[in-house]
């Protein structure tokens, strides 16, 4: 099982290498939203959640593609916290 912190750390790095020279690294915490505000066009969103379900050896369903469970760097987290510990 993976610390919720561990997964947010790895998310934040995945999030400011992409957006590196466009975003300030430190704009992006815990609380950005990965999709919208100017972080992730759609493609790279899908390319976050294909990055996801790789490096977490989990899948995502219909059901959690939802603000609350993946809206943010913190809820994503804890979507991935929950599915690994179920897989």
């Amino acid at each position: 099982m993976t610390e919720r912190h561990e997964i947010e750390s790895c998310l934040l790095e995945y999030l400011r290498d992409r957006t590196a020279g466009r975003i300030p690294a430190e704009a992006i915490q815990v609380d950005t939203p990965p999709a919208g505000g100017g972080v992730l066009d759609s493609l790279g969103f899908v390319e976050l959640l294909a990055f996801v379900q790789s490096r977490f050896s989990i899948t995502f369903g219909p059901e959690d593609y939802r603000p609350d469970r993946i809206g943010t760097v913190a809820a994503c987290a804890g979507c991935i916290e929950k599915k690994s510990v179920t897989a």
